[in-house]
């Protein structure tokens, strides 16, 4: 019954995070049962995806952090707003090492207005080429970077 429950609370959760307007909502994913591990230390809490927002002085939501289930980040959303209500957001998503895979700008409504790609990293993580494209997928610019993730080179 418990772990019914708890499924029917996440697919609500999902169904809450995925609307921008929706601005007094907290919620982090939590499993209040431990399994046996190698680790006696170690519980599923700590393998569970979780959420982490951050909030303006009037508690609008301007951050979102994703987490997968190895606690790295998967994908951050910022939120812009003008009077207080959300006109832009900004994604940004992580491959499983960490690095800078993709930005995505929004409007309110979540339709795609740019992207870019980033397509090399130097050793450190550091993005040293990338491509944007516009909202019907074509291909506005190419840019590389130097090792410091300075722009060093655009073509348009």
């Amino acid at each position: 019954m418990r772990r019914i429950f708890c499924l029917i609370l996440a697919i609500f959760t999902l169904f809450v995070f995925s609307a921008c307007g929706n601005k007094n909502v907290k919620t982090t994913t939590q499993n209040t049962e431990n399994t046996k591990n190698e680790d006696s230390t170690t519980s599923t809490a700590e393998n569970i995806p979780k959420t982490e927002e951050q909030k303006d002085k009037n508690g609008n939501v301007i951050k979102r952090i994703y987490y997968n289930e190895h606690q790295n980040i998967e994908r951050e959303e910022e939120m812009i707003y003008c009077d207080y209500v959300c006109v832009e957001i900004i994604e940004t998503v992580y491959d499983d090492n960490g690095r800078k895979k993709s930005v995505s700008n929004y409007n309110a409504d979540r339709e795609l207005l740019s992207r870019t790609e980033y397509k090399e990293h130097n050793e450190n993580g550091i993005p040293l080429k990338s491509e944007t494209f516009d909202a019907n997928g074509k291909k506005t610019s190419e840019s590389n970077y130097d090792d410091t993730g300075n722009k060093i080179k655009t073509a348009e």
